[in-house]
């Protein structure tokens, strides 16, 4: 019972990312991009729209450290599982919207406080698919 705790201590420690880099879809992903993990995205993936020219490794970084701890979701909440292209859910296409809006806070923010200073989609979500009231 002991070692249980620790372990899931441990899961924890290190954010949900540890949690969604153990995925099976995540590590089919990987799998099937390895040895193109530095071309870019929209040469390895399909409907690249907010990502093109970063790493395709990168990306999947991105979901699995970024995007699944900030939200508190799955791949799922965003992607159809296997079919990752497809812009069949709501969620994806409003992360597109939360991307480019981020990237607007983030100049006006930089703009006032200093190159360092950045807002991230945890410094709202706080682990919540829709921020707290």
């Amino acid at each position: 019972m002991r070692t249980t705790v620790i372990l899931v201590g441990l899961v924890l420690l290190n954010g949900c990312s540890q949690v969604a880099r153990l995925s099976p879809a995540v590590s089919e992903i990987e799998e099937r991009i390895r040895g193109r993990e530095n071309e870019p995205a929209e040469t390895v993936f399909q409907n690249i729209e907010i990502f093109k020219g970063m790493p395709a490794g990168r990306v999947v970084e991105m979901m699995t450290d970024a995007f699944v701890p900030a939200l508190g979701v799955s791949c799922s909440h965003c992607h159809v599982t296997g079919e990752w292209h497809l812009d069949d859910k709501e969620p994806k296409r409003v992360a597109r919207e939360m991307w480019r809006m981020t990237g607007e806070i983030n100049k006006r923010v930089q703009g006032i406080a200093g190159a360092d200073a950045r807002v991230r989609c945890l410094t709202c979500h706080q682990r919540s698919p829709k921020p707290p009231a």
